[in-house]
């Protein structure tokens, strides 16, 4: 994060040179434009998200700035200074808030050039706003008498803990094997008294951590431990809750490891989960806000690893693992409801890994899903490795999202689909990279009854500043297994290199595709073929723009297509 005193003022040069897999050319040219960053709120400002520019601005007006569930009322800038800028909001943001922004252009702001603000994707905005205090101390501990009121030398058991804390308690749960019960919590906290369930090893506050690798070892002798081998029931339920923290925690076996079904302003930290059928579970249909699961480790359920639906939850810094043979299917899946601006979601900073000793089955990788509506969710600077479908972007219903600094990494499999739209639209794929994977980009649509609001394969969907290296498709365009000729139309691919693949477009289906689909300003190289030499008759009905074929197939026709050495000076 920048320093707001100390920070230092980047340009953007005139000449933006890219690194391709260790070489590098020189694109385009472009003038100084003012760039937004560091967006944050402050402790004891609840009202205002602080940014910094890369120049000196100035600015009037708030047309066109959205910031997730919050109305902007005015920006203010700080005259000769390139930090400490703010925007207010109608509203006061509160420590349970998960929000971003983005710019949809109309605003006065511009730099002292004259160069005005270009628009924005989503992005996210820190919370810095401290934590409620829960000054009520009780205790649970291994030996933990019946009957008891939580304190020090009369401890709860982990059951009469659940039932019992109320808000305003930290409840401190010491290290330890506390069997294989259904651990329900039964009452809520407030936003300024949650209830909190904190483990420990030796004493209460010392924070105990697990490494995050697919073999991690769970230990009672390190941090609280419930587990079951029987495959069944909820090991810990915090469904239908609100303001509740739970902290260091392991939770191994059952039916859901850890279920979130409809909670409202929950916190998962440092919990550690493994087993069963789904790891930590909101199920599709659920209507929960404002949920986090951060730095946590979910691995080796048989069908899902971090599953979450409604609005506005936050999934960060999280280790997501299937090993061996287990197969887990979802590993990441964020789902919209109808509830009002349902989607919202932030997931970033994760690591997703399958073992390449796993069995055929790769899953999913990160999933937003939209049988239901799904917008504005945004996912940033995460890791996919050895996953079949690695992001997804899953029905009609998914709109307006962006995936940005995400790469797609082969370590024994290379069986990788970079992107999957499903009849989405308005999506945006930014600074996606992978090499040695099997196809870049997939377009397809699901049958009627998975979704019934799919007319198209995908729509008015952006895929930019990207790099694929290694593979056999750099598009694949899959059947209307309806037989009704459902297509993809004004999807647009610029600024992209795509390297060593065996052909550009593999078209699966007799379905003619519709207009508008533009690749530009581009780089293709070392590709042989242009099409799938058993590639169905339906035509590719892609144009291409200002891009450059070296070493592939002839240049198509169209404004401005070169074949040059992108190395060569």
């Amino acid at each position: 994060m920048l320093c707001k005193k100390d920070i230092v003022e980047k340009i953007i040069k005139k000449v933006i040179v890219v690194l391709v897999f260790g070489a590098s050319f020189t694109l385009f040219a472009t003038e100084t434009v003012p760039t937004l960053l560091n967006f944050r709120i402050e402790n004891g400002q609840s009202s205002r998200v602080y940014f910094d520019s890369n120049t000196e601005i100035e600015a009037g007006t708030v047309t066109g700035f959205k910031i997730t569930n919050k109305l902007i009322l005015n920006i203010t800038v700080i005259s000769g200074k390139t930090y400490g800028h703010y925007f207010t909001v109608t509203t006061p943001f509160t420590f349970w808030d998960n929000n971003t922004i983005r710019y949809e252009g109309g605003s006065d702001l511009k730099n002292n050039g004259g160069k005005m603000l270009p628009k924005f994707d989503l992005h996210y905005i820190d919370n810095n706003i401290i934590e409620p205090s829960s000054p009520i101390d009780r205790y649970v501990t291994v030996t933990g008498a019946g009957s008891h009121n939580g304190t020090l030398g009369n401890e709860w058991t982990l059951s009469e803990a659940c039932t019992n804390a109320s808000s305003g308690m930290c409840v401190w749960i010491e290290k330890g094997d506390y069997g294989s019960g259904n651990f329900i919590i039964a009452n809520n906290g407030t936003a300024d008294a949650p209830i909190q369930f904190i483990g420990y090893k030796d004493v209460p506050g010392d924070n105990p951590t697990l490494p995050f690798v697919p073999t991690t070892s769970f230990s009672a002798a390190e941090m609280p431990y419930i587990h079951t081998t029987s495959t069944s029931g909820n090991g810990l339920d915090i469904s239908y809750k609100e303001y509740i923290i739970i902290s260091n925690i392991q939770v191994e076996g059952y039916y859901y490891t850890i279920k979130t079904d409809n909670s409202n302003y929950t916190i998962l930290d440092n919990v550690y989960a493994r087993g069963g059928f789904g790891v930590i579970y909101g199920n599709a249909n659920s209507y929960g806000t404002n949920q986090r699961i951060i730095n946590s480790y979910a691995s080796n359920a048989t069908g899902w690893g971090i599953v979450t639906s409604g609005r506005g939850h936050l999934i960060e810094d999280c280790y997501i693992s299937s090993n061996y043979n287990v197969g887990m299917d979802y590993q990441i899946s964020v789902n919209g409801n109808n509830i009002a601006d349902s989607g919202q979601h932030i997931i970033r900073g994760n690591t997703i890994y399958h073992s390449p000793l796993e069995s055929d089955h790769r899953g999913h990788g990160i999933t937003l899903y939209g049988m239901k509506p799904h917008s504005w969710s945004l996912v940033e600077n995460c890791t996919v490795t050895n996953i079949r479908q690695c992001l997804e972007a899953r029905r009609n219903l998914v709109n307006d999202c962006t995936w940005r600094n995400i790469d797609i990494i082969s370590d024994g499999y290379k069986g990788n689909i970079a992107i999957n739209i499903s009849s989405a639209r308005r999506n945006v794929f930014d600074n996606i990279r992978m090499e040695d994977g099997e196809v870049a980009i997939t377009f397809y649509v699901a049958n009627i009854s998975n979704d019934p609001h799919a007319v198209d394969k995908g729509r008015d969907n952006l895929i930019k500043n990207c790099i694929f290296k290694g593979g056999s498709t750099i598009i694949r365009i899959d059947e209307d297994m309806e037989g009704l000729g459902r297509t993809l139309y004004g999807n647009i691919i610029k600024d992209c290199t795509f390297s060593d693949f065996r052909w550009v477009f593999q078209t699966l289906s007799n379905d003619p595709v519709g207009p508008g689909n533009i690749i530009k300003q581009s780089s293709i190289e070392e590709t042989p073929l242009l099409d799938y030499e058993y590639t169905k008759p339906g035509p590719h009905n892609f144009t291409f723009e200002n891009s450059n074929f070296w070493k592939s197939f002839r240049t198509p026709s169209g404004d401005g297509n070169t074949a040059v050495n992108p190395r060569s000076n």
